[in-house]
């Protein structure tokens, strides 16, 4: 009885010796994908080339075969990229890019000193103030203004009003200065055109309440067919090959802003991409290979569009209709309160058997089913009509998202371990 219960405990400790060498190879992982030799993942200094190139080797050293003759599936898109000198002054004072100040992704080179004039709140409430202020001559000057101050006019038609009158007032003018209360953020949705005029946004603090002048220099580098590549591997299931579970994860990011400024998007989605390896180790372990076939895909293009999957959707490797489900991993560095299952009420038996299961193990606080999403790598699978989730995990100890304070170090990982779990239980059971 010693003998076995001895016995038991080494297994238990061998497995959590084993588990916790898993999770120093995820750090592994998200330190590389984030680290500045990355470059952001993004369209400069082939930083998406880089991270995919390290992510193919990772899948290589596991086995795995590639879906493709090397595991790129290449695509292009238009990319307004901004490699060159970035720099913002106000009234003399030089701003800290990325901690003070970001660049619009449409922003066109510019370069120069310019008045600059502060749209306030009394005038944005005021439709006769707003209308008269819309008629001046402003094509050489700066004009600054808080979102906050319109989005707070209550008054329906009010609004409308001034939205139109925004309009107006951004379409005539050299450029825009967008004031945030918090912190600023970076996004590459608007990156595939370059804009007539720089929008520049800068946190209110960093912000003389009296700005008379703004001085700048933007170097942009539009490409209009930049060529980026998905990463695709897979695992033959041992009883219906032919059938695919898909785990997926984007893992470009921002890129850079300047030469100086890198976005290391440690939890978007460095995190993703890693336990799409991470789950791509576990299942290539031959005691641990599932019925149906898995196939694991790293996505580029999210970022600015969700453009590799969708390339994807549009030239599939093998049928889609092989699919029996996609688990698209976005951020999932958290998870004290939880994750989140977009698209888990249009697929509810899905839902329903993590959430059992997880009830079932106690892996996490909540699984909590959400409604259709469009905002991840899921989304055109999903409009092809094959069952597709998203999930992300929730939770207050790390908020960071598209600045740059998502770093490695500061990424708890809080409840990884669970949702790994969860997730390789949850395919085991099929």
């Amino acid at each position: 009885m010693k003998k076995l219960i001895l016995f038991i405990l080494i297994i238990l400790l061998i497995n959590k010796l084993l588990y916790s060498q898993d999770c120093e190879l995820v750090r592994k992982i998200i330190n590389k994908l984030a680290s500045p030799e990355m470059f952001g993942r993004g369209y400069t200094n082939n930083g998406d080339k880089l991270a995919a190139s390290f992510i193919r080797l990772q899948f290589d050293s596991l086995g795995l075969p590639p879906l493709t003759e090397n595991y790129y599936q290449h695509f292009s898109f238009p990319i307004n990229n901004f490699d060159g000198e970035i720099s913002v002054t106000i009234d003399g004072k030089k701003l800290v890019p990325g901690y003070d100040y970001m660049v619009a992704g449409f922003s066109p080179s510019t370069k120069g000193s310019f008045p600059l004039v502060l749209l306030d709140k009394k005038t944005i409430t005021n439709p006769n103030k707003l209308f008269k202020f819309s008629k001046q001559d402003k094509k050489d000057v700066f004009v600054a203004y808080s979102r906050n101050d319109f989005a707070g006019i209550k008054d329906k038609k009010q609004k409308a009003l001034a939205d139109s009158l925004r309009k107006i007032i951004v379409n005539s003018v050299k450029g825009v200065v967008i004031l945030k209360d918090e912190k600023v953020s970076w996004s590459a949705s608007g990156s595939k055109k370059v804009g007539t005029h720089p929008e520049i946004e800068i946190e209110k603090s960093k912000f003389p309440a009296k700005a008379q002048t703004i001085s700048l220099q933007i170097e942009n580098h539009y490409v209009e067919n930049y060529i980026s590549q998905n990463v695709l591997a897979y695992l033959p299931g041992t009883v219906q090959p032919d059938t695919f579970i898909v785990f997926c994860a984007h893992y470009d990011h921002l890129g850079q802003m300047g030469q100086k400024v890198y976005f290391p998007g440690a939890n978007d989605n460095a995190s993703g991409t890693a336990m799409v390896i991470d789950l791509a180790r576990y299942f290539s372990q031959p005691w641990n290979r599932p019925a149906y076939s898995l196939a694991f895909m790293a996505f580029s293009g999210e970022e600015a569009g969700l453009l590799g999957s969708k390339f994807y959707c549009e030239n599939p490797i093998f049928p889609l209709k092989n699919i029996k489900l996609v688990v698209n991993l976005d951020m999932v560095g958290t998870g004290s309160e939880g994750i989140g299952v977009a698209n888990g009420k249009v697929y509810s038996l899905v839902w329903e058997k993590l959430n059992a299961l997880n009830k079932e193990k106690n892996y996490l606080n909540a699984v909590f089913q959400r409604g259709e999403s469009q905002g991840s790598d899921h989304y055109y699978f999903h409009k092809n009509n094959i069952p597709s989730i998203f999930i992300y995990t929730q939770g207050k100890e790390f908020t960071e998202y598209h600045n740059l304070y998502d770093v490695p170090d500061k990424l708890p990982l809080t409840e990884y371990a669970d949702l790994f779990r969860l997730l390789t239980t949850y395919i085991t059971s099929l």
